[in-house]
């Protein structure tokens, strides 16, 4: 019987999901993973019963990363100004750090294998960001009534950033854009 290593079950994950931005989920096989993990397919079945609870274990780990950060990084922000900034750096900051991590959890999650339809706009993500908006409403930073257009503006904004970064079209590392794009952000959302 195969014992657990931590080690070799999160280069199983990190192979998949990198595969999976690159090819798809639905054009990854677990040959491939096999192969781009360097293990066996016994490894693999070791931890995992198939694709699917892999895909469903790297969502698991992704969006526990990603509430983790927010925790640890926004929500200790005493005003939404900050809140807004600092998300906005984690977000850039972690792109550009962990690239495969961010365009997973923001563009290439398997919906249809999950019980529910997962993007940016809604399950976790959106709820993360609902709450600086609501913060910011309820502290009279950030100007009252739906919350869904100032929602739309900073998930937007960051979002269109990172996709801009993945698709090659900025001209600087994409960090050097969190000054510009909080400033413009914080100025379409907050309170006047």
């Amino acid at each position: 019987m195969q014992e657990n290593n931590p080690e070799l079950k999160n280069k199983i994950i990190d192979a998949a999901r990198e595969l999976f931005v690159k090819k798809g989920y639905y054009h990854t096989n677990m040959p491939d993973i096999v192969k781009s993990a360097k293990v066996s397919i016994g490894a693999v079945y070791h931890y995992f019963k198939g694709k699917e609870s892999l895909a469903k274990e790297i969502h698991d780990y992704s969006v526990q990363l990603l509430e983790e950060n927010f925790q640890n990084k926004i929500l200790i922000r005493n005003t939404a100004k900050e809140r807004v900034h600092t998300f906005i750096k984690m977000m850039f900051e972690w792109t550009e750090n962990d690239p495969v991590l961010v365009e997973y959890l923001l563009f290439a999650r398997p919906q249809d294998i999950f019980n529910e339809k997962i993007s940016i706009c809604s399950s976790e993500g959106f709820v993360l960001v609902m709450d600086i908006i609501k913060y910011g409403q309820q502290n009279s930073e950030i100007k009252e009534g739906d919350p869904y257009p100032y929602y739309a503006i900073l998930s937007g904004s960051v979002s269109r950033y990172i996709e801009l970064y993945f698709d090659k079209k900025l001209e600087l590392p994409i960090t050097d854009y969190i000054e510009k794009a909080y400033e413009i952000t914080w100025n379409a959302i907050k309170k006047e």
